[in-house]
């Protein structure tokens, strides 16, 4: 009976011990289930995170290239917009320069159109014309003056000078104050007792400047036969003292004029030397001819005779200007 009750004991502790076994191998078999459950949950998880890693990924490029995408636009735009303003200007400067170009034109042409108007209202007396300011030096009988301020109309533009005074001029020349008379009329200037020796000095003419001096015929008196060298002296003395004198009262482009005879012994004055050794240069010599200025009558203007004319003979009338 003991040893019954012994085997079962024993039967019980084996099938518990079997039981125990089960358990523990139904726990290690539900542990390996969970385990891999709880793998396929992660392996789940990696997998879900990868995809909305990757999901993440492609909208950021979406809105990188979207971005990319709207900056370029907006670059177009920007340029497109800068590409019409830069048209606009070009168009406004274009626009800008024809009218200028065709304002500059429409003065050139009103400039020429008046340069030449008033070209065709100049009046030319040989080689002295209406609008260049002239100056008159040693004026006999003033005869000179006037047939230029008859033929320009006007001889506002004339300064006409004599040596002697006023009324010492009418007592030697009988035809003074009637020229004297029609030159004020004109507007012409007139001044007696002007030396050509000091003309620059005197103080109407130093502050003046003139297009066109003139001196015709100058003469120093009559001290002496016209071949002696004393006298020849006298003169080139004084067409010296003239020339220096009208160096410093011409203008830049102006001319200064010599008219005297070119034959023995008037050729010993050496008027081209003379110049030279005033500073001043040569550029024409050309024949005097009377008849080209209608009313005018050469004067000895010295002596008893003073009111005589004399034969020019062969002259030339010498231009010069400064060097």
């Amino acid at each position: 009976m003991e040893l019954d009750a012994q085997e079962k004991n024993e039967r019980k502790v084996e099938l518990i011990s079997e039981k125990e076994v089960a358990l523990v191998a139904d726990e290690e078999k539900n542990g390996r289930t969970v385990e891999s459950a709880s793998g396929k949950e992660n392996k789940n998880h990696v997998k879900l995170a990868a995809e909305e890693e990757r999901k993440r990924e492609r909208n950021e490029s979406e809105v990188k290239v979207a971005g990319e995408e709207e900056n370029k636009r907006k670059i177009k735009l920007v340029t497109e917009e800068n590409q019409i303003l830069v048209t606009l200007y070009t168009a406004e400067e274009i626009i800008s320069k024809v009218e200028l170009s065709a304002k500059n034109k429409n003065e050139s042409k009103s400039e020429l159109v008046a340069d030449v108007e008033s070209e065709s209202k100049t009046k030319w007396v040989k080689h002295y014309n209406s609008r260049h300011k002239i100056l008159l030096v040693g004026e006999g009988d003033f005869s000179f003056a006037a047939c230029l301020g008859r033929a320009f109309g006007s001889a506002a533009n004339i300064v006409a000078t004599s040596l002697d005074s006023q009324e010492l001029l009418v007592i030697k020349h009988r035809n003074a104050s009637a020229n004297l008379r029609s030159l004020r009329e004109l507007g012409c200037t007139i001044l007696h007792e002007v030396n050509a020796l000091s003309m620059r000095t005197h103080p109407v003419l130093s502050f003046r400047s003139f297009d066109r001096i003139v001196f015709n015929f100058p003469h120093a008196g009559f001290y002496g036969r016209e071949h002696d060298s004393f006298q020849i002296e006298l003169h080139k003395n004084l067409v010296r003292g003239y020339l220096q004198n009208a160096h410093g009262m011409v203008s830049e482009k102006g001319e200064i004029h010599v008219t005297h005879k070119t034959t023995y012994p008037f050729s010993c004055w050496k008027i081209k030397e003379l110049a030279a050794g005033c500073g001043l240069k040569l550029i024409e010599e050309v024949r005097f001819t009377k008849w080209d200025y209608p009313g005018y009558e050469n004067k000895r203007g010295h002596g008893v005779r003073s009111d005589e004319s004399f034969p020019v003979g062969q002259c030339s009338t010498y231009k010069f200007t400064k060097k």
